[in-house]
């Protein structure tokens, strides 16, 4: 993992709930006239400061956003991620859905925390670039605190598909792909965005001095130079997209007679079966293909989440089943309808 890495004494890390360092793989653009780079001694004081005075805080989040950078960026970063066999928490997916209202409130569905609502606090910001990249990165840090349900409307869905990576319970990745827009069936059918996190988890562990908290700073600083040099390294092979007749994500699919379904954990079904959709049942849900994803021997597998159905006398919402099946039993539907 490059330079990064050697700075920050190897390897990736991890989260519980502060500091973020948040790769934001989208399309938006940020200026970088007269940014410092990521290893300018401005920034590492900027960064030193928040750790020292937020080191052991639950409530604060440190986030740096990285973009301009494409899918298949992010699909490169997610493989260097899962061929890491060494992460202290199993790698995991979640699909989960969150909900921006006019009031500021974030309420979030699906996620390992149930249905939660969210309020979001930046405290601070300071724009750099990456060192050798260029890439834009803008370092925040935010407080956020849960508060009651909220009622008022709508003004941003975002359907995401979250990969986290945990290391040495101290840093932890989140790769996310994002699908948003004004309504749930609005954000359904958009463009997929990619975001990257990178969040300090140590809080429980925080140790004062100013020892410990450079190096804190060195490693949170390796995590985000590693994935920005992923970031801009030139596309080798195949990019995502439909000229040479592969699945890419959106894709509608059938899955062949037989399959049963794996569910993720939080979302299962059926308290007397809540690991997996039965063939029957499977097979009167329409699939989106989701992504491959390497399974526990070795072999592909396939991310796939489910259409809007009726199971029985009950209907269920889009992507209320998300889960895996093997990829021989996958295949493209002749028709495709814009997700």
């Amino acid at each position: 993992w490059g330079q990064g890495a050697a700075q920050s004494g190897g390897g990736f890390a991890p989260r519980l709930n502060a500091f973020i360092c948040c790769v934001r793989l989208g399309t938006g653009t940020m200026s970088t006239h007269a940014a410092p780079s990521l290893r300018a001694p401005e920034t590492r004081a900027k960064l030193h400061s928040w750790f020292e005075r937020y080191g052991n805080s639950g409530e604060m989040e440190i986030e740096a956003r990285v973009r301009e950078v494409d899918p298949d960026k992010f699909d490169e970063l997610l493989r260097k991620l899962r061929s890491n066999p060494h992460w202290s928490v199993p790698p995991s997916t979640i699909t989960s859905t969150d909900i921006l209202h006019l009031s500021g409130v974030r309420e979030s569905r699906g996620g390992p925390e149930g249905h939660v609502f969210m309020r979001k606090m930046r405290q601070d910001t300071f724009d750099v670039c990456g060192t050798d990249s260029h890439h834009p990165v803008r370092l925040q840090v935010s407080y956020e605190k849960p508060v009651g349900a909220d009622t008022s409307a709508w003004s941003l869905v975002r359907h995401k598909k979250r990969h986290t990576f945990v290391h040495k319970k101290l840093f932890k990745f989140e790769l996310t792909e994002v699908k948003s827009g004004p309504s749930w069936e609005t954000a359904s059918q958009e463009d997929s965005e990619f975001e990257v996190e990178v969040e300090y988890c140590g809080q429980q562990d925080f140790k004062a001095g100013a020892a410990y908290v450079t190096y804190l700073v060195d490693s949170f600083l390796g995590k985000v130079l590693d994935a920005a040099a992923v970031a801009s390294q030139p596309t080798v092979g195949r990019k995502r997209g439909r000229d040479d007749g592969t699945l890419v994500c959106g894709d509608l699919v059938k899955l062949a007679p037989g399959t049963e379904v794996v569910l993720e954990p939080t979302l299962g079904y059926k308290q007397e079966s809540p690991d997996r959709l039965t063939a029957d049942d499977a097979g009167a849900v329409d699939w989106v293909f989701s992504g491959l994803e390497p399974g526990p021997d070795g072999t592909e597998s396939v991310h796939v989440m489910s259409m809007p159905c009726r199971i029985g006398a009950t209907s269920y919402a889009l992507y209320h089943f998300t889960g895996h099946v093997p990829k021989s039993s996958v295949s493209k539907c002749a028709a495709q309808f814009g997700l």
